[in-house]
């Protein structure tokens, strides 16, 4: 007795061969472009954390220079064409605020464009990613306890000059 079979079954690996490849070719695309969209955004993070705080540091000089500090920290913590990004606001967005206590809000933001590679396979051509950070640098409260007894009197200008220089390391005015 033979059997026989109603149709033929050849190339049928074939067809499931080329479905599994799209999936396959998808994922891997999905991996790489995502993994490499993780680290952009972490180091874009990275970037508006040290802008903030530089901003922080140097808001005691004034709104202009603490801007230029933050942009340059960004510009060294985030260059141009860093792992492929082909757009990113830069200089980044630094918006000066004060908050209820009088200390100095200061809030950084930015935006990049990754293209992506396997990824472009299933309609998305570039990844968008963008982070802010935000610091508060509060105001600070000192106190000096100077000795003016008769040890210190020829001394005294040198002491009260030192003091207004240390004075001066936190706030210029």
């Amino acid at each position: 007795m033979t059997m026989h079979r109603g149709h033929s079954q050849r190339g049928t690996a074939f067809a499931y061969i080329g479905i599994a490849m799209f999936a396959l070719v998808g994922f891997t695309g999905l991996a790489v472009d995502l993994g490499r969209g993780y680290v952009i955004k972490a180091n874009l993070s990275k970037a508006v954390d040290a802008a903030a705080l530089a901003a922080a540091r140097g808001i005691g000089e004034g709104e202009s220079a603490a801007r230029a500090l933050a942009n340059n920290i960004f510009n060294v913590n985030f260059p141009n064409g860093y792992l492929g990004v082909t757009s990113v606001q830069n200089p980044p967005q630094i918006a000066f605020s004060d908050a209820s206590d009088q200390s100095s809000v200061i809030t950084v933001s930015s935006r990049a464009v990754m293209p992506t590679t396997f990824m472009q396979i299933a309609g998305f051509a570039e990844l968008g990613i963008a982070a802010q950070s935000q610091a508060t640098r509060r105001l600070v409260d000192l106190s000096f306890v100077v000795d003016r007894s008769n040890s210190l009197a020829s001394d005294f200008d040198q002491v009260k000059a030192a003091a207004e220089q240390f004075v001066s390391y936190f706030d210029a005015d």
